[in-house]
C-alpha cells in the first residue's frame, strides 16, 4: 500500500484495536520492530537507542492509536523514500514523531474528503429517489 486511500481501503486493524485485543506491550513491541527494521535499512551514524525506541513506541501508541498497521508501514516507507526530507545520517524521537504527526494530519484530511464524497453520493441518490 503506497497511498493513504489504499491504507484506508485495506481495513487493517488500528493500533487501538490491536491494543484492546493483545495489550499495550504487544502493540508497542510491534511498533518497535518496525522502527528497528527501519533503522537497519538505513546507513545512519546516529540511531535511536533502545531506550529511545521504547519511548517513541509508547508515544506513538498513545497519540496515534487511530492509525492502522498499514499506516505505520506507509509512514516508514515514505520516510525511506525521502517524503519527509533528509535524514542527515541521524534519527531522533522528534524527527520520527513529526513524520507520524504529518501523516496523521494528512490521513484525517483524506478520510474527511472521502466521507464527504460518500455523503454527497448518498444524498444525490436519495434526491433521485424522491423524484
Amino acid at each position: 500500500m503506497d497511498t493513504i486511500e489504499q491504507s484506508i481501503e485495506a481495513h487493517t486493524p488500528t493500533l487501538s484495536l490491536m491494543r484492546k485485543e493483545k495489550g499495550d506491550d504487544y502493540v508497542e513491541s510491534y511498533i518497535k520492530l518496525w522502527i528497528i527494521d527501519f533503522q537497519a535499512s538505513l546507513n545512519l551514524k546516529t540511531k535511536l537507542s533502545e531506550f529511545q525506541i521504547d519511548a517513541l513506541a509508547e508515544m506513538l501508541l498513545s497519540d496515534f492509536w487511530g492509525l492502522t498497521i498499514s499506516d505505520v508501514k506507509n509512514v516508514l516507507t515514505w520516510a525511506k523514500k525521502g517524503v519527509y526530507g533528509e535524514f542527515y545520517e541521524s534519527l531522533s524521537i522528534h524527527k520520527m514523531y513529526k513524520w507520524f504527526a504529518e501523516y496523521f494530519d494528512e490521513r484525517c484530511e483524506v478520510y474527511a474528503m472521502r466521507t464527504q464524497r460518500e455523503h454527497d453520493i448518498i444524498k444525490k441518490e436519495l434526491e433521485r429517489g424522491r423524484k
